[in-house]
């Protein structure tokens, strides 16, 4: 197998990502988010697909919520859309975006190494061209 660079992906970066690459055979079988895995749940996809469905949820049922009438006309008229009244809307948006902070939380946790090491790519680059100068503040000109 070739290993491919998320470089040839496009996001400028130079980092493989052959399942198992720079880890020992133990992490390897012993690793739940390892993707060359047949075996096992995945929580890394899980909390990935989660936190796209709840921004889907709550980006659905804020806009619902936008569109429905104030709360009192809302009441009085026992307005609803979709079989829901207003307050189910509103317990709806709250549920998601509770669940939608933890599995975001989640996400950043499975993902830890690949954020940081985005972020020090990214920093070299600024260094290397100059754009950040180090150390802070910068000289004046």
């Amino acid at each position: 197998m070739n290993p491919r660079t998320l470089h040839d992906l496009g996001f400028g970066l130079s980092v493989s990502y052959l399942p198992g690459a720079g880890r020992t055979a133990f992490e390897q079988e012993h690793d739940t988010m390892n993707p060359g895995r047949k075996d096992g749940f995945y929580w890394r996809a899980f909390v990935t697909f989660y936190v796209i469905f709840s921004f889907v949820v709550i980006a659905a049922s804020g806009l619902v919520l936008f569109l429905s009438p104030p709360g009192r006309v809302a009441n009085w008229s026992q307005w609803s859309f979709g079989a829901l009244l207003k307050s189910d809307w509103q317990a709806v948006h709250t549920v998601f975006a509770l669940l939608f902070l933890a599995a975001a939380a989640f996400h950043i946790y499975f993902n830890w190494r690949v954020i940081l090491n985005y972020i020090r790519l990214k920093v070299g680059e600024g260094l290397h061209r100059g754009r950040v100068s180090w150390p802070w503040p910068p000289p004046s000109a």
